[in-house]
């Protein structure tokens, strides 16, 4: 008897340690999801920045600009495909980036068909921003008051001020 209840604490405390395991690897996560769509708001901020400088009229039209603005709306592609990814190994059913993802991919096809992508730019960076903030509360949840939780924090932060930017560059005529 005496036995089984010295095992008990061990028990416990190896189950707790593997919860703390568990959440910190969940944090961990959760927190490279959160810095990866921060990444992708920015990198849909910057081309809707692009492709508002690159829209000119006619006479001014500099096809290196619209060239480089394109570029900037592949590899905002490219950095939403990332973030989808990172958001797939957190494991979280909840967290659908697949409308990220939607307005990522209209986004450069209208900037390759030579459209104006900047609304769909803009409405990326805020999908991203959002998504951020859900990868940042989860963060939180699983490791409170943590590093990670405010790095998580800050990362959403700074997705929301990127999305506002390629909002405010989508507005200009």
């Amino acid at each position: 008897m005496s036995k089984q209840n010295l095992s008990e604490p061990r028990v416990a405390t190896a189950r707790g340690a593997v919860h703390n395991s568990i959440c910190f690897n969940l944090a961990a996560a959760h927190l490279e999801a959160a810095r990866q769509h921060s990444a992708a708001a920015d990198a849909h901020a910057f081309a809707a920045e692009l492709h508002f400088e690159a829209l000119v009229p006619e006479e001014d039209f500099d096809p290196s600009a619209h060239q480089e603005a394109v570029s900037a709306s592949a590899d905002a592609a490219i950095q939403t495909d990332t973030a989808t990814e990172s958001t797939a190994l957190t494991g979280d059913a909840i967290c659908n980036p697949h409308d990220a993802q939607r307005e990522a991919n209209d986004a450069l096809r209208q900037a390759e068909d030579g459209e104006d992508p900047r609304d769909s730019h803009a409405n990326a960076a805020k999908q991203h921003a959002s998504l951020s903030a859900h990868h940042a509360q989860a963060t939180h949840d699983f490791a409170p008051n943590s590093q990670e939780a405010q790095e998580a924090a800050a990362e959403a932060n700074s997705a929301a001020m990127r999305a506002e930017d390629a909002v405010t560059a989508a507005k200009v005529p």
